[in-house]
């Protein structure tokens, strides 16, 4: 496996012969932008085209497994070569946002897929991770349809199973002196179907007790749903990382100030987080006094700006209004407005 990350639908191949069936879609920003990872669940084909402007989304997909429908994202009877191909990829996709995990990494995955993506956020540090009606341990488990039961199980050397690799509660338990993630849990408070007998107490409530014991912080929603159903659009599953876990974007933390000396106003704007890419960014700068726009500077590279200022002028009405955007028309900050 030696090829990059691309933009689009693309695949990573292993040694094998398998592949790895992923699409990539970078952010108006690509470096420095949060990186979105999605584990599609069982059976899903083609991966999420879901995107936003402000966030990098890598999406993949698991075709291996019983039928191609899923093997938790780890690999087929101990040979865990997609365990291979997803660790490469999440690495190739960090690399290329220039992602700080603990700062800017998510995770969502739904069902099965949450054994692969639990273990995932844990090993590469993300910050959160949205999980759906999760499936967290595949051995003493409640399972009245033994073609499910064979579903689960495939993934492991049936002769030499490791029960911390087969029940993430046990793995997060091996992990939980380093770092953990913040969890996001949803399902059904009511399950329809007899191989889901057991399932909240087994899954959803064993995991986030854990979660509770190991000093995590879970937030747990109990919808008034019955069956194994997905719960939220990604779109509201980032609005929630947003509001409770939000990400450090490249212009959320930048300094501004601004000196009066005599009639001369001078605003210099400073980037935060080491931003290594001033050279991409420009710069407008508008006067105001009593609300009315009195002299505007239009977008230049120079961070910095001097005004000069009426000798009749009440200093407590005069406001400066920045606007910064990247070299490919982003506007990255509009309308900051600071008082003298």
């Amino acid at each position: 496996m030696t090829n990059d990350i691309q933009d689009g639908l693309n695949q990573v191949l292993h040694e094998n012969g398998k592949s790895l069936i992923y699409r990539f879609t970078p952010a108006l920003i690509c470096e420095g932008s949060p990186l979105l990872i999605i584990f599609s669940a069982w059976g899903t084909k083609i991966p999420s085209r879901f995107s936003n402007q402000k966030w990098n989304v890598l999406s993949l997909i698991d075709t291996h497994g019983i039928d191609g429908n899923s093997c938790g994202y780890l690999g087929e009877r101990g040979d865990w070569f997609v365990h291979e191909m997803v660790e490469y990829i999440i690495s190739k996709a960090i690399e290329k946002c220039k992602c700080v995990c603990r700062e800017n990494l998510f995770m969502y995955s739904s069902s099965i897929a949450s054994i692969g993506a639990i273990r995932y956020s844990i090993t590469f540090e993300a910050k959160a991770i949205f999980l759906n009606a999760p499936i967290i341990q595949t051995n003493n488990i409640t399972m009245t349809k033994v073609s499910r039961k064979e579903n689960f199980d495939f993934p492991y050397d049936p002769k030499n199973r490791d029960v911390i690799e087969s029940d993430m509660v046990q793995f997060m338990k091996a992990y939980s002196d380093k770092y953990l993630p913040t969890f996001f849990v949803v399902d059904s408070l009511y399950q329809n179907e007899d191989w889901l007998e057991n399932f909240l107490e087994e899954h959803t409530l064993r995991f986030v007790n854990a979660c509770k014991e190991e000093g995590a912080t879970v937030y747990l929603e109990l919808k008034e749903t019955t069956g194994h159903i997905i719960h939220y659009n990604m779109k509201d599953i980032v609005l929630k990382f947003e509001t409770y876990t939000p990400p450090k974007y490249l212009l959320d933390i930048f300094n501004t100030s601004i000196v009066l000396n005599n009639h001369e106003l001078k605003v210099v704007v400073s980037l935060g987080r080491d931003y290594p890419f001033s050279n991409d960014v420009e710069y407008a700068f508008y006067l105001l006094y009593q609300g009315e726009t009195k002299e505007k500077r239009p977008y230049q590279k120079n961070s910095d700006i001097k005004f000069s200022l009426e000798d009749d002028w009440d200093i407590s009405s005069i406001k400066v209004r920045i606007y910064i955007k990247h070299k490919n028309g982003h506007i990255l900050a509009d309308n900051i407005a600071i008082s003298v």
